[in-house]
């Protein structure tokens, strides 16, 4: 405004009806006043900071080392009143819980057909510290030697002489 009042034109005429033109503007601003709302208030953090985060028993990759009490802490949430001992076992397929094995696949089918031909296989367990190294019928098995399928046992007795 002053800037305004300040400026001199050509016509001194101009000057005189701006000027009292000029001094009838109120020059206070004036404004809207709204009550001051805060949008988003302080909040006290109920969970304090060192609690243990949640580890699924499903996870097979974990993106941080966790400690051995955070790792092993028991399930977490509500559990089915309903489900027998058996059905709470932990499961890594539909039907129970199946460990890593390393052998080969001719292995496994020597074992399979030997288990269900003859009624024993040899124990495939690597801990199976026990009086038998079979599973099935032992007594058959300790009978053979235990011969699988694929090692050959002599047939027959002596071959005649050929004429």
């Amino acid at each position: 405004m002053d800037l305004l009042q300040n400026y001199k034109g050509d016509s001194s005429s101009d000057d005189e009806t701006s000027s009292t033109q000029m001094e009838g503007i109120n020059s206070e601003p004036r404004g809207i006043i709204m009550p001051l709302v805060n949008i988003a208030p302080h909040v006290v953090v109920s969970r304090p900071v060192q609690q243990a985060a949640v580890i699924d028993p499903k996870t097979k990759e974990l993106y941080y080392n966790p400690k051995y009490e955070e790792l092993f802490m028991p399930n977490v949430g509500p559990s089915n009143p309903f489900k027998s001992e058996h059905q709470k076992a932990p499961k890594n397929t539909l039907t129970g819980f199946v460990e890593p094995a390393h052998f080969s696949g001719f292995h496994f089918d020597r074992a399979i057909r030997s288990y269900d031909t003859l009624g024993y296989a040899e124990n495939p367990s690597a801990d199976a510290g026990g009086s038998s190294s079979f599973v099935g019928d032992v007594q058959s098995a300790h009978l053979t030697g235990g011969r699988s399928l694929f090692e050959s046992a002599k047939t027959g007795g002596q071959k005649g002489k050929e004429l």
